[in-house]
């Protein structure tokens, strides 16, 4: 994940997000079940984890070409996340729920600020955890148009922010994918600043010993 990204999430969850009403459940439209929701209905006391790959692409009005990037994503619903870039430069940010670490290629580590409103968007929007979006988000469910006739129905939720502060900060998310896998994220910024990050996620048994150190404080 690029730093100008993670500097827009952090300012925009970190600068007064406070006192916005929680949506209740039966106020939500139908939502789609995906990643650990899903594995969560269908096998009660399953891993709450995923694990796959991810490529992003940031464009902005001044670049002539995205900016691609790519690499592996772990996700623990109750842990957090451990996004590693492999290319174009070689990086890892860990989201837990108590702190950020970005850790470069020449492995130094630097602490960052906002875990739990980074933690919690992320880790919401990738589980499928909608109600967790709601104080800060206004939610709303579409059916993309299918390119061909036996290609798969794709649902998008978008996320709208409720506050002018976030309003500042972030234009809207959508998060889009299959009847049981999400697939895609949207993020789009007010400057004209565009990211689509395509995701392969697949249930994951166990964190191994060095994941699971990243992730503990």
């Amino acid at each position: 994940m690029n730093r100008r990204l993670l500097l827009v999430l952090l300012s925009l969850l970190s600068l007064g997000l406070s006192g916005v009403a929680q949506t209740s459940a039966a106020s939500l439209p139908a939502m789609p079940q995906w990643g650990i929701e899903r594995s969560k209905s269908d096998v009660p006391g399953a891993p709450q984890l995923l694990k796959g790959t991810f490529i992003q692409q940031k464009q902005t009005r001044f670049m002539r070409r995205p900016i691609r990037s790519s690499g592996t994503i772990i996700v623990s619903a109750n842990q957090g996340i451990i996004w590693r870039t492999e290319t174009p430069v070689t990086s890892t940010l860990v989201i837990s729920q108590s702190h950020i670490i970005s850790i470069d290629s020449q492995n130094k580590r630097q602490q960052l600020g906002g875990a739990s409103g980074l933690n919690m968007v992320f880790l919401n929007a990738l589980t499928g955890n909608w109600q967790g979006l709601t104080e800060h988000f206004s939610l709303s469910v579409a059916q993309q148009a299918k390119q061909e006739p036996q290609a798969e129905a794709i649902t998008c939720v978008t996320l709208m922010p409720k506050s002018e502060v976030t309003q500042s900060a972030l234009q809207s998310i959508d998060v889009c994918g299959t009847k049981e896998d999400i697939r895609e994220m949207h993020i789009v910024e007010p400057g004209g600043a565009k990211s689509l990050i395509q995701l392969n996620l697949m249930p994951y048994k166990a964190l191994s010993q060095q994941e699971q150190s990243l992730l503990t404080p």
